[in-house]
């Protein structure tokens, strides 16, 4: 089971690091959607863009900021 975990999670770190911006921001509305976020894509960017989007709980905007936390974390580890 370890052997599968590690070679999945090499797997997806080296998916990740050929993100470039699009890609990453598809991948943050993507995921997030998938989890119920009620957030449109050009929202997802501009709030990755440092701006705020009202009209959305607190916790949509935390889950997109966290992922792309998530995703900087990843990069900053493997590189």
């Amino acid at each position: 089971m370890k052997k599968l975990h590690i070679k999945l999670t090499s797997t997806l770190i080296k998916s990740l690091k050929g993100l470039d911006e699009k890609d990453k921001v598809d991948f943050i509305y993507n995921t997030s959607a998938l989890e119920g976020n009620a957030m449109t894509y050009p929202e997802v960017e501009t709030l990755l863009d440092g701006i705020t989007v009202g009209g959305h709980k607190l916790s949509d905007e935390q889950q997109i900021l966290n992922q792309n936390r998530r995703l900087w974390n990843i990069f900053v580890i493997t590189i």
